[in-house]
């Protein structure tokens, strides 16, 4: 065994750790380092799709009224949809609105923050979907319903409205899906 002080003791005693504690702590440490390296994969990630984006004119980042609007489904279905991507610059081009995008992660990437209980985030700044006055989905399949479901839980959204508080945003729910058939 061997001892290493206690800064909470008094003066003259020492706290035991053995060699098995010792391993714990290590794994412990090792766990937090992995915890930060897949995040930052995930960052990474976002910001080489980003690079890679096309734009023919620059999309206005201002206003004070905050809205992710998300993409219930992979990023490359997403950003294959004129739709969504034509509502994204008309709700930039609106005074006091700043839009942000978010979308379904893929199963790697949910189980990842599932495991570390880190909340699904914004794709252009990385802010918490649970931060934003207001999580505007796109609904253009009914099988992307059970996706909004999982975004929500990803993002630690309440998944009734009567779960939700003052602080939580508001859900709104659009596009073909929703008012077709």
């Amino acid at each position: 065994r061997r001892s290493l002080p206690d800064p909470k003791a008094r003066a003259g005693k020492v706290t035991s750790i053995s060699p098995a504690g010792l391993r714990q702590s290590a794994r412990l440490h090792a766990h937090c380092y992995i915890d930060f390296w897949l995040s930052q994969r995930l960052h990474e990630r976002h910001q080489a799709l980003l690079r890679d984006e096309v734009w023919l004119e620059s999309v206005p980042r201002r206003g004070s009224f905050r809205l992710a609007l998300v993409w219930p489904n992979l990023y490359y279905v997403g950003m294959s949809n004129l739709g969504f991507q034509a509502v994204y610059r008309l709700l930039n081009a609106t005074p006091d609105v700043l839009c942000e995008r978010a979308f379904l992660p893929d199963d790697e990437d949910a189980a990842e923050l599932e495991r570390s209980g880190r909340p699904l985030v914004s794709f252009e700044t990385g802010t918490p979907l649970r931060e934003f006055d207001a999580i505007a989905f796109s609904v253009s399949f009914e099988n992307d319903y059970l996706h909004v479901l999982r975004v929500l839980r990803l993002a630690g959204v309440p998944l009734r409205a009567g779960e939700r508080g003052e602080r939580d945003p508001l859900v709104i729910l659009g596009g073909a899906a929703t008012f077709l058939n």
